[in-house]
């Protein structure tokens, strides 16, 4: 009986740590985007950016006109992202 109490408890350490670790690897920001004129233009942004490897999630706010993407950091970089939204033809403004 002790043995097992010892196992589960072992086994609940090991998976603690592995949701410490992935989340580590997580990174979510949030874009000003420029040029987003209607709700397609929110869903093809959100669509666009979860085609991305490494995009966990993307939520386009047209009246905010941001964007907040969950991702893998040793996936892809914001800077990817961002350079991926300017490609789809808006703009990711620069924080000054």
């Amino acid at each position: 009986m002790i043995m097992k109490i010892f196992a589960l408890t072992a086994l609940a350490i090991i998976l603690s740590i592995s949701l410490t670790i992935a989340e580590a690897k997580e990174e979510t920001i949030t874009l000003n985007v420029r040029g987003m004129a209607c709700s397609q233009c929110t869903k093809r942004v959100e669509g666009e950016l979860k085609k991305i490897t490494g995009v966990k999630n993307a939520e386009a706010n047209l009246k905010e006109a941001k964007v907040k993407i969950t991702f893998e950091k040793n996936k892809v970089t914001a800077e990817q992202l961002t350079e991926a939204i300017n490609n789809m033809g808006y703009w990711v403004e620069k924080k000054r």
